[in-house]
């Protein structure tokens, strides 16, 4: 017998049995945004108990993104579901639990915000409730897990990404994001090659030499060997990589030291996970997809835009980064149209109305609602490409609230700029979400410097939140297993 439909709305958490086979894979539907997806096991009989399932219970990698379990303690059944072993499920025919997810834009604070995001990108596996009897248990990739398992989102939008409590019991944990829904997915089974390991000497002196002739600049020895291994031992492609760089990060030009893998932005690929290819003849013919607002300036007009310093391929290809500027979509627009924490949007967002204000409409209008894809993909190219534009002109708009993200956006798009010209040089897509990531937790770790982490009206949310919780966990530990 197939599992019955299993999931999980904005309002209610519906668990219902479930007689599926161990080897019968979920339905491939993954349910609406915002709708979480449940993953039932078969309850062993108890003349099998002595025997431990070995088999794996086999998933679609796009059914792999988010799971929430209600599991008896002492099952002893346990599966291996997205690289993490967990009980099989049980669960009473009847809704145990209350859905606690928000959308982003319902964050409380501005480091929940903030966290949400990074969050959502990473991805993250976290215990939610541990009983005598029940187990609940999140696991939820991010878009880089989904990315490096071969699986692109491509519609990042504010409604895909939720936040959700670390613990049902204890509210000092925090809350986590998470992003939901993959309809729109690419799959891919190709991959980049590994770089080649450095082994000539005597081009990273020449390397050094070139750089102070041209830049009055040197570089540190792990930095040589990190550029010239990343490009081959390719003298010519390392220099345009230290010049882009510096052309971005204007200030390394005036540092006395030699320049660190880190003022370069060089980071490494991570062991065993090369990033992937999307360039495969059958996903380059799928239509656009996404979401239209929060798209990147190349996947509006379906063409590569910025000066690439490295050959593209000839067909437009939607690739990681651009789901990663979706991200930068996102937490610009909350920024614009928010009036703070909770779900309020700002006075004068909305035109035609005795408080509009014009110029804040005429940018939002610009960068998230022209109908015209040519406009609106000049005015977010703009955004990016420009040294000021984003400080100058659309973050002087920001609700006050915002205003501690100022930073934060202009590295975030600084990254970008530098990944876009970059992005074909078969070694940035590795570490795209790492150098993103990395800007975010850079900046996040600034704010927590600078402003109170509770304020009173998070606090009373809190409270309120975790009455609620407290009265589902109540009713969890009151049901009884099936016989």
């Amino acid at each position: 017998m197939s599992p019955d439909s299993s999931v999980c709305s904005i309002t209610k958490l519906s668990i219902h049995g479930a007689d599926a086979t161990e080897n019968e894979t979920p339905p491939s539907s993954f349910g609406l945004p915002g709708e979480l997806s449940l993953a039932i096991g078969k309850r062993k009989r108890e003349e099998d108990m002595s025997q431990p399932s070995r088999k794996r219970l086999e998933l679609h990698p796009e059914q792999r993104m988010f799971f929430i379990y209600a599991v008896e303690r002492f099952t002893i059944d346990r599966r291996l579901v997205g690289g993490h072993t967990t009980p099989a499920v049980w669960s009473p025919k009847r809704p145990i639990l209350t859905h606690h997810g928000r959308k982003i834009a319902d964050f409380e604070d501005i480091f929940e915000l903030v966290d949400a995001i990074y969050d959502a990108i990473k991805g993250l596996y976290i215990v939610l409730h541990t009983t005598r009897r029940i187990h609940i248990e999140y696991f939820g990739l991010g878009h880089r897990d989904l990315c490096f398992r071969g699986i692109l989102h491509r519609d990042i939008r504010s409604d895909n990404i939720f936040i959700y409590p670390r613990s049902l019991t204890d509210i000092s944990e925090g809350t986590t994001g998470c992003l939901l829904y993959v309809g729109n997915t690419k799959n891919t089974s190709k991959w980049y090659p590994k770089p080649a390991a450095f082994e000539d000497k005597a081009k990273a002196l020449r390397l050094n030499a070139d750089l102070k002739e041209d830049f009055k600049v040197s570089l540190e020895p792990s930095a040589v060997r990190s550029l010239l291994s990343r490009y081959s031992n390719q003298i010519n492609l390392a220099s345009n990589y230290v010049a882009l760089v510096m052309s971005i990060y204007t200030d390394l030009g005036d540092k006395k030291k030699p320049l660190s893998k880190e003022d370069l932005r060089l980071l490494e690929w991570k062991p065993l996970c090369p990033p992937p290819l999307w360039d495969d003849r059958e996903i380059i013919d799928q239509e656009r997809t996404g979401t239209r607002a929060f798209m990147s300036a190349e996947v509006v007009m379906q063409g590569y835009l910025f000066d690439k310093k490295w050959a593209a391929p000839s067909i437009f290809v939607h690739s990681a980064i651009h789901d990663l500027e979706s991200f930068f979509w996102v937490l610009l627009h909350i920024c614009l149209t928010r009036a703070g924490p909770g779900k309020a949007r700002r006075n004068g967002v909305r035109p035609d109305t005795p408080d509009t204000d014009k110029e804040l409409c005429d940018q939002i209008c610009a960068l998230f609602d022209n109908p015209d894809n040519g406009s609106l993909s000049l005015a977010k190219r703009q955004i990016i490409e420009s040294s000021e534009d984003l400080e100058k002109v659309i973050q002087p708009l920001f609700h006050p609230y915002f205003s501690c993200l100022n930073d934060l956006l202009s590295e975030w798009k600084k990254i970008l700029m530098f990944g876009y010209k970059t992005y074909h040089d078969g070694y940035t897509p590795g570490v795209i979400h790492d150098q993103v990531l990395q800007v975010i937790d850079q900046e996040r770790k600034k704010l927590k410097l600078k402003l109170e982490l509770h304020s009173a009206v998070r606090l009373q949310a809190a409270e309120k939140e975790m009455r609620r919780r407290t009265d589902d966990l109540k009713q969890i530990d009151a049901v009884s297993p099936e016989t």
